[in-house]
C-alpha cells in the first residue's frame, strides 16, 4: 500500500529528526517539527501520531518550563491515550507540574 509506505516514511522522519533535535536540547527545532506533523492535513494524522506528537510537545514544554503548554498537552495525552505507555507517562507529568 503506497499511501501506508508515505505515512509510515513521514512520520519515522519526522521522530528521527525530533528525536535527535531533544537528545541534543535543540527544544525549538523539535517544537518546529512537532507543530508541523500536527498541522499536515496530508498524509492524515493517525491517533498514534497525533499522540506521539502531543506528548513530544509536553515534554519540550516541561523542560522549557512553560507548563500551562505542557499541562495542555499532557491532558490530551491523558484523555486519548487509551492503555500506552504514553498514557501513563503524561499522567506522572501532569503530576510533576
Amino acid at each position: 500500500n503506497t499511501k501506508m509506505d508515505l505515512v509510515t516514511k513521514m512520520m519515522s522522519d519526522m521522530i528521527l529528526k525530533s528525536d535527535r533535535a531533544m537528545a541534543i536540547g535543540d527544544y525549538a527545532t523539535a517544537e518546529i517539527y512537532f507543530k508541523q506533523m500536527l498541522a499536515k492535513t496530508f498524509p492524515k494524522n493517525t491517533s498514534l501520531s497525533l499522540l506521539y506528537d502531543h506528548f513530544g510537545l509536553a515534554k519540550i514544554y516541561k523542560r522549557t518550563e512553560r507548563f500551562d503548554e505542557a499541562e495542555f498537552h499532557c491532558n490530551y495525552c491523558v484523555e486519548n491515550g487509551g492503555e500506552t505507555s504514553i498514557q501513563a507517562e503524561a499522567v506522572n507529568m501532569l503530576n510533576d507540574l
